[in-house]
């Protein structure tokens, strides 16, 4: 871990993720319509948020011959967990991590206040609503790190959803899984899909453009 920089190497997961790509045709991002796809990553070199694939130029790396699932893996790169993607650049390389260091939920990348939208924009979040969320409970220095780093993922979200969007966001609370739990049994599977299905049906019945 001292030297890696992660657990695991992430390389095993961009694999996977780049066949399921290339069973519909996707390969890299000129293989999906323009504006229609972004994902977030975190530039720890450059202290920066970087939207991919927009972000790209700034590196100086063609965003039409990216592989999607390369994009996949910067931006779950969770840390300590899985190692850094290492980006080589004009700048030299960047150590990118999970987008959701620094903005866990963008729904900014599609809601737009200055632009007169074409279409309803719905964002789906594997969280409870922000008033919603448990107090933490800190007796240590380790529960103190986990603390911090949830601060840092959600709260700038909570903030601007709770101004702004939070009629257009269905709020799926994903009781007792996390983002490393791989494996999930098929019961737990059905069970999320489930509960994901019940409270799309729910905000459905309700909500209004």
């Amino acid at each position: 871990l001292y030297w890696r920089l992660g657990l695991y190497r992430g390389t095993a997961f961009e694999e996977w993720i780049g066949e399921k790509l290339a069973s519909k045709g996707v390969y890299t991002f000129k293989d999906v319509p323009k504006g229609s796809l972004y994902f977030t990553a975190s530039d720890l070199t450059h202290n920066r948020l970087v939207v991919l694939p927009d972000d790209l130029e700034r590196y100086g790396v063609p965003w039409q011959t990216f592989p999607v699932a390369k994009a996949i893996r910067m931006s779950c790169s969770i840390p300590y967990f899985f190692e850094p993607v290492r980006l080589r650049s004009l700048e030299g390389t960047s150590l990118i991590v999970d987008g959701g260091v620094l903005s866990n939920f963008p729904m900014w990348l599609f809601v737009k206040p200055e632009e007169k939208k074409a279409r309803p924009v719905l964002g789906i979040t594997l969280s409870p609503k922000p008033p919603e969320e448990p107090d933490v409970e800190i007796k240590n220095a380790i529960q103190l790190f986990d603390a911090l780093f949830k601060t840092m993922k959600d709260a700038h979200d909570a903030r601007y959803i709770s101004r702004k969007l939070e009629k257009d966001i269905i709020f799926i609370a994903a009781d007792g899984v996390t983002a490393t739990d791989f494996q999930l049994s098929a019961a737990q599977k059905a069970a999320l899909i489930e509960a994901g299905r019940k409270k799309t049906e729910t905000f459905l019945k309700t909500w209004s453009y």
